[in-house]
């Protein structure tokens, strides 16, 4: 389920999609733009079945089916619904169109926010997540919430660009800003080959998962006693991995404290 400013949105098990509440934009998805709608209407028109997950803005919805494909209803001024228009009422599911808009994953509307009125002062965008874990979105732009590098106004879904968007896992929308997770590095850390005696040096591997598209600088720390009791093992050096590299080793050399 999902809530925009003056309407809400439901998922059945079945796959049907309904909505209540203020429909003047469309925002019932049933082809009417009937103002006060007191009890849960059907969605009706294309792309109504096989629906697996909805968001809402403050006058819009979409929702996204099993196939990956992506729609929108409601209020498209800025562009909310994806399909290339600004067309300001919607009163049935129409397709997001454009570059990015297959392969869905995951959705996430705005927080809708008004001015007492009932007049949409924010939510006016939408997000959507691929399976390749790029981050795209559209509809209303003057805050730069779509993290494209501008301010534009975007009808059409458009990358998320910059660095970290990718292997975006979450994500959410604010009245005028949006907030995205990537999945996490994990660094594991192996011994190669043991240190042991003073010219016997040991060899760390260390090993990354997650999004490793970017360089990475690791300081390590380490210390420890050697095979005979006064000699010890200690490093305090980085480790590096360059753009993509999943693996680098680290030399652990053993010093002698010169007793016998």
């Amino acid at each position: 389920a999902a809530a925009g400013l003056n309407h809400s949105i439901f998922l059945k098990d079945d796959g049907s999609l309904w909505a209540m509440g203020g429909g003047e934009y469309g925002q019932m998805g049933n082809g009417t733009t009937t103002g006060t709608n007191s009890t849960p209407v059907a969605v009706g028109g294309e792309g109504t079945s096989g629906v697996v997950a909805v968001a809402a803005g403050a006058m819009h919805s979409i929702f996204l089916k099993d196939d990956g494909s992506l729609w929108a209803m409601g209020g498209g001024e800025y562009g909310q619904m994806g399909n290339g228009t600004t067309t300001n009422v919607n009163s049935t599911p129409v397709a997001v169109a454009g570059e990015g808009s297959s392969g869905v994953v995951a959705v996430a509307g705005s927080a809708a926010q008004g001015d007492g009125d009932g007049i949409a002062t924010d939510g006016r965008h939408s997000l959507f997540l691929k399976s390749d874990g790029t981050l795209w979105g559209f509809g209303f732009n003057a805050y730069g919430e779509l993290g494209d590098g501008t301010t534009t106004l975007r009808s059409s879904p458009v990358a998320v660009g910059g660095t970290g968007a990718s292997s975006v896992v979450a994500m959410a929308g604010g009245g005028q800003h949006s907030l995205f997770l990537i999945d996490p590095q994990v660094i594991t850390v192996a011994a190669t080959t043991q240190a042991s005696e003073p010219g016997t040096n040991g060899l760390l591997t260390l090993t990354r998962t997650g999004d490793i598209s970017a360089a990475l600088t690791v300081n390590l720390a380490v210390t420890g006693t050697a095979t005979a009791a006064n000699d010890y093992t200690t490093i305090a050096a980085t480790a590096s991995f360059t753009a993509s590299q999943a693996t680098t080793t680290v030399t652990v050399s053993v010093i002698d404290d010169g007793d016998a």
